[in-house]
């Protein structure tokens, strides 16, 4: 019965090829696939605390709790612009705007480098 609980739990842990596998995405742009080949590569940028945060951001868990993680897009630029969580789905909503990697990943690194102004739990 422990290996059980061990296994549900190391099941459940994050890693970014994990996080990866649960977008859910269908692109119909240049710009589109170019986000995420950014997204994918922030994830896989993250470890530890910083992957838990993320999935936090988009889930309302630090674990591994969902199937799959729907990615949307916007054209949301200037002030506009932020990554937009929906817990309850879970989803992403990401604008395409995005003109580097750099860019989104540090509108990503300000937003989850202080997780009390977001901070809720579910699980």
């Amino acid at each position: 019965m422990q290996e059980g609980v061990l296994q549900l739990y190391e099941n459940r842990k994050p890693s970014a090829k994990k996080v990866i596998k649960l977008l859910q995405v269908e692109t119909t742009s240049e710009l589109e696939r170019l986000t995420i080949d950014h997204l994918k590569r922030y994830i896989r940028s993250l470890e530890g605390k910083a992957l838990e945060r993320f999935l936090h951001f988009i889930s309302g868990s630090d674990c591994i709790a969902c199937d799959s993680i729907e990615i949307t897009f916007n054209g949301l630029g200037g002030l506009q612009r932020r990554p937009i969580a929906h817990t309850c789905g879970p989803s992403l909503e990401i604008s395409t705007t995005y003109e580097s990697f750099g860019d989104l990943a540090s509108e990503f690194n300000n937003i989850l480098k202080d997780d009390q102004a977001w901070s809720f739990d579910i699980v």
